[in-house]
């Protein structure tokens, strides 16, 4: 008869040598088990703190851009020190209905919403890109268009680079650039 108590097979196991390979792999398996779910773990508690950094950190990105433009400090404190959003459609040059900032990130893990490029259109070497762009912008006081943000990528070394731009109220004016992502090697380059 099989003595199937699993704390009698536990006390057998660890009675063998440790030169044992039945007890080499089990103690390998056992051990690599343990440390898998304590990663998968730590990465399902620490995705809402890596994903509220991240945003802090475009946040403090774009603070310190639009802080690097002359004049631009003085027309945010007029205009209560925030930047309006709003979601563009690529592909009709309009603004968005039905896709806010809050669902922006659901509404791009849908690969419908990501347009294949040509070669001919393909001037970054990204070879798709998304229908939707989320556009900061500032307003004077008079109502006139003061600065715009927007996104751009392209193809680096080790996979694309984001970046946001910032125009001058005309549009034909580059403000400042500040990178949001990247995945080069840092130091080099």
């Amino acid at each position: 008869m099989v003595d199937l108590n699993p704390i009698t097979a536990w006390r057998r196991l660890l009675a063998l040598p440790n030169e044992s390979r039945t007890k080499t792999l089990f103690m390998a398996f056992l051990v690599s088990a343990i440390c898998a779910l304590l990663v998968s773990g730590a990465t399902v508690i620490l995705r809402p703190i890596q994903t509220a950094n991240r945003a802090a950190e475009q946040q403090a990105r774009l603070e310190t851009l639009i802080a690097g433009i002359p004049g631009m400090s003085a027309l945010l404190s007029q205009d209560d020190g925030s930047l309006s959003t709003v979601i563009i459609n690529l592909d009709k040059g309009v603004v968005a209905t039905g896709v806010t900032p809050d669902t922006l990130a659901t509404a791009l893990n849908d690969s419908a919403n990501w347009t294949s490029l040509t070669p001919v259109q393909d001037l970054a070497g990204l070879g798709q890109r998304p229908d939707f762009a989320q556009v900061y912008y500032l307003r004077g006081a008079d109502g006139e268009l003061s600065l715009a943000l927007l996104p751009i990528s392209g193809s680096g070394y080790n996979g694309p680079i984001d970046a946001i731009i910032a125009l001058d109220g005309d549009v034909n004016t580059i403000a400042g650039l500040a990178i949001t992502g990247q995945s080069e090697t840092p130091g080099l380059g």
